[in-house]
């Protein structure tokens, strides 16, 4: 199943918004880091929010959840039963940056995208890989 990105998810205390508006919807459930066979839905939040100041306080009496972290996600199920949440469906790629691959193939795909940068950065990328194999840039791990 393909999981369809949500650009920003949104919490208002008004709700202007009562069902899906084009690529924006509301938000009735979430569930941090379920595994993909148990998705009850193949939308993903991807870490991009617009939260109201109360967000804070709800952290701040958080439980440790997934991970033994403070969710976010936890908090933000919380204040959605007295607020509504809403969400923006978009076509492209996301990145774990909670996880350290995540976090440096999102930086490495920035750079490549960018003309000022891709070029220079690319030639950066080689020296290391001839650094690490001897001479012969490959992307093969050999460690």
């Amino acid at each position: 199943m393909n999981a369809r990105r949500l650009a920003s998810t949104t919490s208002t205390k008004r709700n202007p918004l009562l069902c899906r508006r084009a690529k924006m919807f509301a938000i009735t459930t979430m569930v941090e880091k379920l595994p993909r066979d148990r998705a009850r839905s193949n939308l993903i939040l991807t870490g991009r929010y617009i939260l109201q100041p109360e967000i804070l306080d709800l952290l701040g009496k958080q439980e440790r959840g997934t991970g033994s972290e403070i969710q976010l996600t936890d908090a933000m199920i919380q204040l959605a039963r007295t607020q509504a949440f809403y969400g923006l469906e978009f076509e492209g790629r996301s990145f774990d940056c909670g996880s350290k691959i995540g976090f440096l193939a999102a930086n490495v795909s920035y750079a490549l995208a960018r003309k000022d940068i891709a070029p220079g950065f690319r030639i950066e990328i080689k020296k290391i890989l001839d650094e690490i194999n001897g001479g012969q840039a490959s992307l093969n791990s050999t460690t």
